[in-house]
């Protein structure tokens, strides 16, 4: 699940997108963090870097471990942990409290820490339009759908990765539907979908029905799914009764209005023909 939220921060499906990395400071810099302190939460300590990479503004912001599911030797250590910087000493040196755990002795690489930030700006260029923001794979309710005032946007809660910009709405409309009454064809008769059965592939959810003025939502998380995570990617068939009305042209819609991923592989629909 943790590795599943990490490859999602990257995942883009807004139009004329900015994207916030908190990687690039490691990529910029090219030091080495390493947390010098306990696994103690609350616990304050020293993070240390190899080169020049930390400036007294980043107090306050937090430092994340990457997640990964590579169990070599170099990579064993990459599973999570979160510290927020509170005081400067130099460049190469800041104080943090622990909020979640580093493996003891960890050290990261550039490309397996983030500095994680609460703005991004840089959006002059969206000025006056509304935009959505997806923050670490997630949708923040609260800033999504804000209009650009003055060429930032900001939220609450600390991001990793944050990507803002145009939403937009994915629609498939299948064929007229045909299931064969007991007379032949049924192109013409009167018809009712009572399920359907989507198979998805690394999908987020959807709006399913026969009317766009009247669709069903599936949602893929769970009551038992780790919270302060992105909804879980979901790969399968997930089938789903609705209300639908009786009519002779029938078409399935299915929309996507959110900017995260929805494919689908197939379609399987139960409904029912009318004869004469």
């Amino acid at each position: 699940m943790d590795y599943q939220s990490e490859s999602d921060k990257d995942m883009v499906f807004l139009e004329c997108s900015l994207t916030e990395d908190g990687r690039d400071y490691g990529y910029n810099s090219n030091p080495t963090v390493d947390w010098l302190g306990s696994t103690v939460i609350g616990s304050s300590d020293t993070i240390q870097a190899s080169a020049n990479v930390f400036t007294a503004d980043m107090v306050g912001r937090q430092i994340w471990g990457a997640y990964s599911n590579m169990q070599s030797s170099i990579l064993s250590h990459y599973y999570g942990g979160r510290a927020e910087i509170t005081a400067y000493t130099s460049p190469t040196e800041v104080t943090a409290t622990l909020l979640e755990a580093f493996q003891v002795g960890a050290s990261y690489i550039p490309g397996q820490w983030y500095l994680t930030t609460t703005r991004v700006s840089g959006l002059e260029y969206l000025i006056g339009h509304d935009v959505s923001v997806v923050t670490d794979g997630a949708i923040p309710d609260v800033v999504n759908d804000e209009i650009v005032t003055d060429g930032s946007i900001s939220f609450p809660q600390p991001a990793s990765v944050v990507h803002v910009g145009y939403n937009y709405t994915g629609m498939l409309e299948t064929l007229p539907l045909e299931q064969g009454g007991v007379s032949g064809p049924a192109q013409n008769k009167p018809k009712n979908v009572a399920k359907v059965a989507i198979r998805f592939i690394d999908s987020a959810g959807c709006q399913f029905g026969t009317s766009l003025y009247n669709l069903t939502e599936i949602e893929f998380r769970r009551g038992n799914d780790i919270t302060d995570r992105p909804v879980p990617l979901f790969t399968g068939v997930d089938s789903s009764s609705f209300e639908d009305s009786t009519e002779d042209d029938k078409v399935l819609h299915i929309v996507q209005d959110k900017p995260q991923p929805c494919t689908i592989a197939s379609l399987d629909i139960y409904m029912s023909t009318s004869d004469e």
